[in-house]
């Protein structure tokens, strides 16, 4: 039976059908490698292959088997989208799926979608990938589902991250390889963190109550090219917040120095 819509506006593209392709259940793993239909653009590069790895990320040089997210910016020599980079355990339940498109029912959803968030763009999508991860358990065994869909067209690429029910995980920071990690992480990063976004919630629960374009539980950016911005993507609808400790990242994440020089004078 394929899903085509969540209790979160009907956001989420379909899954859950004979179409899709389904990851193996392995702790930490990856599907195999995927070739894609069309290449897709990342910030200057072009992929014509894809990794959906087991703990909530795509990744395009090699699978990625990390179960300890990083803050973004992380400063490492990988490409990475991750909708919910975090310990995934989907062994004994839960599917992660995914598929390619070039339907034109999809494709022309996909490019009304686009257009309502860039509408100077003119765009038309030639190819989508969705990649869902539906009910599957974290590490310490509650359920969450999530998706991420790719769109491309003209040498223009977008990424879309959708949250249904998204349940909380542990927040502890540990310590691992030199470096602080925390127990999840939602947006993208560049090799050498050229490019990125980390999503500003205190809780990943928050993440379906949260967006950047008006549409609960939808955070949309484009990716073909660098920003000026250097990861911070504001557009012309809202950010919205659901409590004052994830404003308090968010201006964080955007003044970052100043941030700190105004908690000082403004404790």
């Amino acid at each position: 039976m394929e899903v085509v819509i969540s209790c979160y506006g009907g956001i989420f593209y379909p899954y859950g059908s004979v179409e899709d392709e389904m990851s193996p259940r392995s702790d930490d793993g990856s599907s195999p490698r995927i070739p894609l239909l069309q290449p897709f653009v990342y910030f200057g590069r072009e992929y014509d292959k894809i990794f959906v790895n087991n703990n909530g990320d795509l990744t395009f040089d090699e699978p990625f088997y990390g179960y300890n997210p990083y803050y973004f910016p992380a400063y490492l020599n990988r490409h990475i989208i991750a909708p919910l980079w975090t310990d995934i355990y989907n062994y004994e339940k839960g599917t992660i799926s995914y598929r390619q498109v070039t339907d034109a029912h999809l494709l022309n959803r996909a490019s009304k979608d686009i257009n309502k968030y860039f509408p100077n763009l003119k765009f038309s999508a030639t190819w989508v990938f969705i990649a869902t991860w539906d009910k599957v358990p974290y590490f310490e065994n509650t359920e969450s589902t999530f998706q991420v869909v790719l769109v491309s067209g003209k040498n223009m690429s977008f990424t879309l991250m959708h949250y249904d029910y998204i349940t909380s995980t542990q927040s502890v920071e540990v310590k691992q390889c030199e470096k602080i990690c925390q127990k999840y992480c939602s947006g993208f990063d560049t090799i050498n963190s050229t490019n990125f976004f980390s999503i500003p919630v205190s809780d990943i629960a928050n993440l379906s109550y949260t967006s950047n374009v008006n549409v609960m539980g939808r955070w949309t950016f484009r990716v073909d090219n660098s920003s000026e911005n250097n990861g911070i993507y504001v557009y012309s609808c809202n950010v919205s917040f659901t409590s004052i400790s994830d404003i308090s990242i968010w201006l964080r994440f955007r003044l970052g120095n100043t941030y700190s020089l105004l908690t000082k004078i403004f404790p």
